[in-house]
């Protein structure tokens, strides 16, 4: 279970919506159902969201993101 979990990192996409909730950030929920409706959202999609979001949120928010695990 522990390996379909960590293939399947969707599960951890509320917890990411939630953090950008907080900080005040503009349709989270938009932001990651583009991100991964109807797609796997891989360690390489939290990466690429990570840095497309750079400059934008606060790095502290960041290193959350990077630290989330399913």
């Amino acid at each position: 279970m522990k390996k379909h979990l960590s293939e399947h990192l969707e599960v951890i996409t509320e917890a990411i919506q939630t953090e950008l909730r907080k900080i005040g950030y503009p349709e989270p929920y938009e932001l990651l159902k583009k991100l991964s409706r109807g797609k796997s959202f891989t360690q390489d999609a939290l990466e690429g969201l990570s840095n497309q979001l750079k400059g934008h949120v606060p790095d502290e928010t960041l290193k959350k993101f990077a630290e989330l695990r399913p």
